[in-house]
């Protein structure tokens, strides 16, 4: 679909003289002799459970060389065997982490009526066939429930010609998903998932409204440094001290590596360390050409963490609502990046060839404020029974809104068709 993507699904061959990373960037080379290792620290590792995932990395890195950071996080949230989202209840108060949508309804209420906005405006240009809503990384499936409970109040008849669209890698999630949407699997006009986009049929005169909502933040990133030797890769290799925290280590290349040649063109000009991630600027690439070749009948909202970049280095863990370093428990643990919306805009754009137009980022405080959040969340209190729920649900759409909270580090960005009028909020 995109030709340079294809060199994700190849490693990276480096050798084996690496260069430590430190604080100051030392440049002292070390040379790294494998042929003694014998996957280290896979017993000594403190999770228990992450002994599995450690040895497959080891065995790997030690028969194909050291990793690249986007390597290491496709294998600890991905790998059919031993990935964190493959094998976890992740999810909620009993997982690692806890979304917008599971903190309050209200969010989910207010995308919905972003969704139905949008098709108005895109049914004021044209003509659908049909109504078609694709989500990215469904999660629990809570988002689609909350928007599918406004849209089927609103206007019945278009929630009984709607067709919802997962894209979900996770067969444990897909059946979460589907026990969530209840009884609105039923009643829709269809419900389907996808593992990936290109599985995805096209809007084919269907308005199309694809929802992403802390989705990029998970895609595997590179981290490059600007050396005197040009840009440099940060790598992940074997921890060869007996006793470190840490079962694996970040080494930097000698010099340049097939990731830093081909995706020269996203480096920015100006920084000596960027964070970059191919994945997120490809699907935003392939979302923005389904767009511009809807014939306006396509929009998109992003909602995730981040800022307009460059972002030099985000990577962390999250493993029981709490931060933790990402080398610490691979395969245990959720692990995140900073959203670069400045990449993002810049792939929707060369997807779209001139033919959708980029909104934001705005903040999310911004976005629910804009749909009617506060009114909905006081709608809420004042339905509860019990003083103790009012509160808490005022309280759970300040932690949405707050700017010390979630309201300003999280962003939404829109994009639509450039026929489609500018969307609300934005």
């Amino acid at each position: 679909m995109y030709g340079w993507k294809a060199l994700l699904r190849h490693q990276i061959s480096l050798g084996r003289s690496l260069r430590y990373l430190s604080d100051d960037k030392a440049s002292r080379l070390v040379g790294i002799d494998r042929s003694k290792l014998h996957i280290p620290h896979v017993e000594k590792t403190k999770t228990g459970a992450a002994e599995s995932m450690v040895a497959h990395l080891t065995q790997r890195i030690h028969y194909r060389n050291a990793l690249t950071v986007a390597d290491y996080m496709r294998e600890c949230l991905t790998n059919p065997h031993h990935g964190y989202y493959i094998k976890n209840e992740v999810f909620g108060r009993t997982g690692d982490f806890t979304t917008a949508p599971e903190i309050s309804q209200v969010f989910g209420e207010c995308l919905g009526i972003w969704i139905l906005k949008t098709f108005a405006a895109i049914t004021s240009v044209q003509k659908p066939k049909g109504f078609k809503i694709v989500e990215l990384g469904p999660g629990r499936g809570t988002l689609m429930r909350d928007i599918s409970r406004i849209i089927k109040s609103a206007t019945p008849t278009v929630f009984r010609n709607l067709e919802i669209q997962f894209m979900e890698v996770s067969p444990k999630l897909r059946e979460v998903q589907r026990a969530t949407m209840g009884a609105y699997a039923h009643e829709l006009l269809g419900l389907h998932w996808f593992e990936n986009l290109s599985q995805i049929p096209e809007p084919d005169g269907m308005a199309t409204i694809y929802i992403a909502q802390e989705f990029f933040d998970a895609l595997a990133v590179h981290q490059f440094l600007k050396t005197d030797k040009g840009w440099c890769e940060r790598m992940i290799d074997v921890e060869v001290d007996p006793n470190a925290e840490f079962p694996f280590r970040y080494v930097l290349s000698r010099g340049a590596t097939a990731a830093s040649t081909v995706y020269k063109p996203l480096l920015p000009a100006g920084v000596e360390q960027v964070e970059i991630s191919p994945d997120a600027y490809g699907i935003a690439e392939t979302l923005g050409s389904f767009i511009g070749a809807s014939d306006g009948l396509g929009a998109c909202l992003v909602v995730d963490y981040g800022k307009v970049g460059p972002i030099e280095s985000s990577l962390r863990a999250i493993r029981n609502h709490k931060i933790e370093p990402a080398l610490l428990s691979p395969g245990e643990a959720d692990l995140s990046v900073d959203v670069d919306f400045g990449l993002l805009s810049r792939g929707f754009r060369a997807g779209g060839d001139k033919h959708v137009d980029v909104y934001g980022p705005i903040s999310q405080r911004q976005l629910l404020h804009s749909l009617g959040g506060v009114e909905k969340a006081y709608m809420l209190a004042d339905s509860a029974e019990a003083e103790s729920q009012k509160t808490a649900v005022l309280k759970s759409y300040e932690r949405l809104s707050s700017p010390d909270q979630m309201g300003d580090i999280y962003k939404a960005m829109a994009v639509t068709h450039s026929d489609v009028p500018t969307p609300v909020a934005f």
